[in-house]
C-alpha cells in the first residue's frame, strides 16, 4: 500500500452527503490487494488519479481474493465506525479474456453448473483463462503457445485434417449475402445447443456421482 494515501476517506462520497445505505464507488484501477489485512488500494480519477485506502468487511474478503492490480471495479461503501468499508465489489477485468473465464464461472454459479465436469474448446492461447475454468479443456487444432500448454497439463488435443478457421469462414459468408442470415442462424443455434449440451452434460455427471 501506498504511504501517501489520503486518509480523509470521509470526503469521499456521493452528492448530498453520506446515504445509510452506503454508495458505489468507481475505480478504473486497482492499485493494490491485501487479503491478510483486509484492505484493498484503489485510484480514483475523480480525484486526480489519487489512491485510496479502504477497509474490508469479513463477508467481502472471499470476494477480495479475485481481485488483481490493475483491474477495474465497483465498490461497495459503507461507513462504519466513522471508516469507509467495502463491503461487496463487482470486478471489471482489463483483460477480456480472464473476463470471459469470469462470465464463464458466474454463469456456472447462477445456473448451478459443475465446471469440474464441463468441456471448453479453443483453438488459441488468449483462451487460456477460459481452458482453466473447466475440468476438461479441449486443445482444436491449437495454435503453438497452446498446444505447448496442453502437452504440459496433459490437456486432450484435437486435430481436423480440414480446418476452416474462423476468419476465413466471415470472409466467405461477406462475399455471399444471400448466405448471411442462414449463417447467422446456424450460428446461434450451434451456441446454443453447446450451452444446453454443457448444462445437460454436467447435471448428468452430477447425478452420476450422486447415485455412484
Amino acid at each position: 500500500m501506498a504511504d501517501d494515501a489520503p486518509s480523509n476517506l470521509i470526503q469521499i462520497g456521493p452528492k448530498g452527503g453520506a446515504k445509510k445505505d452506503g454508495f458505489n464507488l468507481v475505480t478504473e484501477k486497482v492499485v493494490s490487494v491485501s487479503p491478510d489485512t483486509k484492505q484493498i488500494e484503489v485510484e480514483l480519477l475523480a480525484y486526480d488519479g489519487k489512491t485510496v485506502i479502504l477497509e474490508v468487511a469479513e463477508e467481502a474478503v472471499q470476494d477480495l481474493q479475485k481481485i488483481k492490480p490493475g483491474d477495474g471495479a465497483t465498490i461497495r461503501v459503507v461507513e462504519e465506525g466513522g471508516k469507509r468499508v467495502a463491503k461487496a465489489f463487482k470486478i471489471r477485468s482489463k483483460d477480456p479474456n480472464a473476463a470471459k473465464a469470469d462470465a464463464i464461472r458466474s454463469l456456472a454459479e447462477d445456473r448451478g453448473i459443475d465446471l469440474e465436469s464441463s468441456y471448453a474448446y479453443s483453438d488459441s492461447s488468449t483462451d487460456l483463462p477460459m481452458l482453466r475454468t473447466v475440468g476438461h479443456p479441449v486443445a482444436v487444432n491449437p495454435d503453438r503457445e497452446l498446444r505447448k500448454e496442453a502437452e504440459t497439463q496433459g490437456w486432450d488435443i484435437r486435430n481436423f485434417g480440414r480446418p476452416v478457421r474462423l476468419r476465413t469462414r466471415i470472409v466467405q459468408t461477406a462475399a455471399h449475402p444471400r448466405t448471411r442470415v442462414a449463417a447467422g442462424l446456424v450460428a446461434a443455434s450451434a451456441a446454443a445447443a453447446i450451452v444446453l449440451w454443457l448444462i445437460v452434460r454436467s447435471r448428468m455427471s452430477g447425478r452420476r456421482s450422486t447415485v455412484a
